[in-house]
């Protein structure tokens, strides 16, 4: 009778201590995935730094290998630009294109000067050089070197000469050279100009000594 009693709460207890095991495996089961799924979430992170380390070491590289490229593109243009510039300068201050380029580029013919004749008189000197400097103006030149250069173009030969024996580079010097190159122009005519003169004294002289003896005998005649 005290067994038929007993029995509910043998067999509630029976199915508490089942009910607690169910729990106790389901709790390892749970405790078994979350240590796989920590496993695999760690696996996947690492895959990802790595991927990601070496997804940054590779734009890092890129960024350099394109950094050299840039600064070697920069250093060749600027060693171009450089070399064109040299060669500008070089053809602007040679003497034998500098005319020749500024003649090419300008559309409206520009009369060449006059040659220098030589004369020494103030006002063809003048007039030579003011159409000289005009001409150089419409053409382009301002360089003193280059004008220089070319000036003697429109020189005599004698004037051209003892230029180059002064070895002209520079205004000064162009301007001394110019104001005693009147020393060096129409020699002869100015030779034949003093002969002419030292003739003159003489024929002079001689009717001076002349009427003198011819005074000198009227007087003995008295």
């Amino acid at each position: 009778m005290l067994w038929k009693k007993g029995w509910p709460a043998w067999r509630t207890l029976s199915g508490v201590k089942a009910n607690l095991c169910d729990a106790v495996d389901r709790l390892d089961g749970l405790e078994t995935d979350y240590g796989e799924i920590t496993q695999a979430t760690k696996a996947t992170i690492r895959e990802f730094q790595k991927g990601v380390k070496e997804d940054a070491c590779f734009l890092t590289q890129e960024v350099r290998n394109l950094r050299t490229f840039v600064e070697n593109e920069l250093r060749a243009i600027r060693e171009e630009v450089e070399e064109i510039h040299t060669e500008w300068a070089s053809h602007r201050n040679s003497p034998s294109t500098s005319l020749g380029a500024t003649t090419s580029t300008n559309t409206i013919q520009v009369p060449k000067p006059s040659t220098y004749s030589g004369n020494w008189k103030a006002m063809e000197v003048e007039i030579f050089l003011f159409g000289l400097e005009q001409y150089f103006e419409a053409k382009g030149v301002r360089d003193n070197a280059t004008r220089i250069a070319n000036a003697p173009v429109f020189l005599r030969e004698s004037a051209r000469v003892e230029l180059e024996r002064r070895n002209v580079q520079d205004i000064d010097t162009a301007i001394a050279a110019a104001e005693s190159l009147t020393d060096y122009s129409r020699p002869k005519e100015r030779n034949d100009n003093h002969e002419e003169e030292r003739d003159k004294s003489k024929d002079h002289d001689r009717k001076e000594k002349g009427r003198s003896k011819s005074d000198n005998g009227d007087n003995r005649q008295d």
